[in-house]
């Protein structure tokens, strides 16, 4: 029995650390589509409309006005830090 409970808690871990370094992919991508490259429609593939209160349109809205007051800006995400589903990030702007 301590054998199987070892090995379903490692797969357990597994799927955890997956499902972990797939969020952390996400932020990178999001705020590289969004900051980086101005794609806008991004935000419709990634936030749905009940995202803590501020859907698709209000992200758009909020990167629309930061590319405009500076046309040159640039992030850089580091470090992403993901834990069950929980994530945290240092975002860096240039520009």
């Amino acid at each position: 029995m301590t054998i199987i409970g070892f090995v379903m808690a490692i797969q357990s871990c597994d799927q955890s650390s997956k499902k972990e370094e797939q969020n952390k992919a996400l932020i990178v991508k999001a705020n590289n589509e969004l900051f980086n490259k101005g794609n806008l429609d991004f935000a419709d593939e990634v936030f749905t409309d009940d995202y803590r209160g501020r859907g698709p349109s209000i992200i758009k809205e909020f990167v629309s006005g930061r590319r405009t007051a500076f046309p040159d800006l640039q992030v850089k995400v580091d470090p992403v830090i993901a834990e069950g589903d929980m994530q945290a990030w240092l975002r860096t702007n240039t520009g």
